[in-house]
């Protein structure tokens, strides 16, 4: 009996070493959704955790947001896909920012299309890089990309460049629209049947009318209508001039130490932490089964020194 009650006994500081070691860490935040925000969820819905110092970030989903027929193949063509839920976005008030908000643009997929591979996400248009790509299968339907300003600013041109292959992906039709507050647009630019690139790697550059430019928004939107005859929608870059791109792709400059952001599997508990200013900032996130809520707290070492919008 003793023996039986060793054995158990190591077995369990076994598994209690195991779990002590199910933490997937990382010493910078995410920013690219598929391979690097952490997720965290309850099987009926959760959310992508990009963690960054200045700004969260939580893409979140939900089992019933699904779109086409319920055919689980391999043929694409037959096959549904989930929608997005919506996009969660927290600015924090810390040392980092000098008590205020985050100052830096943030793009997303408003149409809610996943990328088609993990490393063609939707920052891969906005770093700066052409021989990168943002590359969505669009099911038949418009592909929306959306910049968020935390302060209007006018703009008076923009410009696409070609993605490596596949010319008859280029953009064709679209339109570029603009927003105070997400509910009212303004039709600023539009293009219908445009020829694909000449070539791979190209620039081209639209101009917005004079009357049309005068004006500031917070919000810009592209919506890209389907190319007939192709299941991909894709562009190398997309930038405004006057718009910082690193930080319009979710790459802003932050000045904090001991930045770690973690997932606990044994606990399904997300950790972001780092110190600024004197003070340790912490986040801690998880979503529960039983209560059907996602929990997210903040916290810091020192009284008064943590707040958000």
């Amino acid at each position: 009996m003793r023996r039986i009650f060793l054995f158990l006994a190591a077995l369990a500081a076994l598994d209690a070493a195991r779990a002590n070691d199910l933490t997937l860490w990382y010493d910078k935040p995410a920013a690219k959704g598929m391979n690097e925000a952490l997720p965290v969820g309850n099987g009926m819905f959760g959310g992508l955790i990009y963690a960054g110092p200045q700004q969260e970030r939580v893409v979140l989903n939900e089992i019933s947001l699904w779109s086409g027929s319920e055919i689980s193949s391999d043929n694409y063509d037959k096959m549904g896909w989930y929608e997005m839920l919506g996009e969660l976005f927290v600015d924090v008030a810390n040392e980092t920012s000098a008590a205020a908000p985050s100052a830096s643009p943030t793009i997303v997929c408003a149409s809610g299309h996943t990328p088609y591979t993990a490393s063609e996400e939707i920052s891969s248009a906005g770093d700066g890089d052409p021989k990168t790509k943002w590359c969505v299968e669009h099911h038949g339907k418009a592909v929306i990309w959306e910049l968020r300003l935390a302060e209007a600013k006018a703009v008076s041109r923009y410009s696409f460049t070609s993605a490596n292959d596949v010319a008859n992906r280029d953009p064709s039709t679209w339109k570029l629209t603009a927003s105070d507050d997400g509910n009212e647009w303004t039709m600023l630019d539009r293009h219908v049947g445009e020829p694909p690139f000449a070539k791979r790697g190209e620039t081209k550059s639209y101009a917005i009318s004079a009357d049309k430019a005068a004006k500031a928004y917070k919000i810009y939107r592209l919506t890209f209508e389907p190319n007939n005859g192709v299941d991909h929608f894709q562009v190398a870059e997309i930038s405004f001039p006057g718009i910082t791109v690193a930080a319009a792709a979710g790459k802003e400059p932050v000045s904090v130490a001991n930045y770690c952001r973690a997932l606990d599997l044994a606990t399904a508990t997300h950790t972001v932490s780092y110190e600024a200013g004197g003070v340790t900032f912490k986040r801690e996130t998880f979503a529960s089964h039983a209560d059907g809520v996602m929990v997210m707290k903040l916290s810091a070492s020192k009284p008064g020194k943590c707040s958000g919008v």
